[in-house]
């Protein structure tokens, strides 16, 4: 599953592709994702997009009267294409944009989904996602008035969409692991310069691997992009490794059905 960095990739690289520019007409190849594209979005003629948003793990395409909203699911891909090129397997649509591009999406598991919204009627989904981690909004004051004295385990909650958006389980694992700060410990337990700590690594990271082309190899990349941030993971996915700080070695739980991993030594 994308999390925010590639997500974040994927609309960086098509944005300079599309935005002021005009989608003159949809070729359809597949109707079935997560749920059937609709006619709305089939239809679209003509239609200019004046704005390219990434929301969480979505990214908007605005135009006049509504919104194309993306969503990767497990291995979704917006491809940057001529307008000539052919499709192939698990080509879903293209968007024929009027500087001679189609802007294709691909999903060969189908778990992605494309939906046409209303600007006055935006899904729930959508308007019920919390903070984004990268904005001026996520702050020491936004934490403390929010969720600080929450009696929560800190790992589920950086992953939950209700408080903060966009932060998946590699994130999560190498922001506290930075942070020095066990993925168990109850948020209410946390300390002011932990969280400071926190907060500063979350935008830190998850910048760091923004500017690597993200953590995934090339499911979700535009044009198959490798995500360089793989290479740089300190503890995901290094279970029975030695820790790089302590030497100790790295162990592993799950934490709703998530892999977490650890050193006890360095996290507290």
């Amino acid at each position: 599953m994308p999390e925010l960095p590639e997500v974040e990739v994927s609309k960086r690289i098509i944005k300079p592709y599309i935005l002021g520019y005009t989608i003159l007409y949809t070729k359809l190849y597949d109707i079935n994702l997560r749920w059937p594209i609709s006619d709305k979005l089939i239809n679209i003629k003509n239609q200019k997009v004046i704005n390219v948003i990434r929301r969480a793990k979505y990214i908007l395409l605005e135009l006049k009267n509504g919104f194309i909203i993306i969503h990767l699911g497990m291995s979704g891909r917006l491809e940057i294409l001529h307008k000539n090129t052919k499709p192939k397997n698990h080509d879903h649509i293209d968007f024929v944009m009027n500087n001679n591009v189609i802007i294709r999406y691909n999903d060969s598991r189908k778990f992605g989904s494309l939906i046409w919204s209303s600007k006055y009627q935006l899904p729930k989904n959508i308007l019920n996602l919390g903070v984004e981690p990268l904005s001026n909004d996520f702050n020491y004051n936004w934490f403390c008035n929010n969720i600080r004295h929450k009696k929560s385990l800190i790992k589920p909650l950086l992953m939950s969409t209700k408080w903060i958006v966009g932060i998946g389980n590699i994130y999560a694992n190498e922001i506290l692991f930075t942070s020095k700060i066990m993925p168990t410990r109850i948020i209410n337990t946390l300390s002011d310069n932990e969280i400071k700590l926190l907060i500063y690594n979350i935008k830190k990271i998850l910048l760091y691997a923004i500017n690597l082309g993200g953590s995934t190899i090339n499911n979700f990349s535009c044009n198959k992009l490798t995500g360089m941030f793989s290479k740089k993971l300190q503890i995901y996915g290094h279970y029975n490794s030695k820790c790089n700080r302590c030497m100790n070695v790295i162990k592993i739980i799950r934490m709703n059905n998530r892999s977490t991993f650890f050193c006890d030594v360095c996290q507290k």
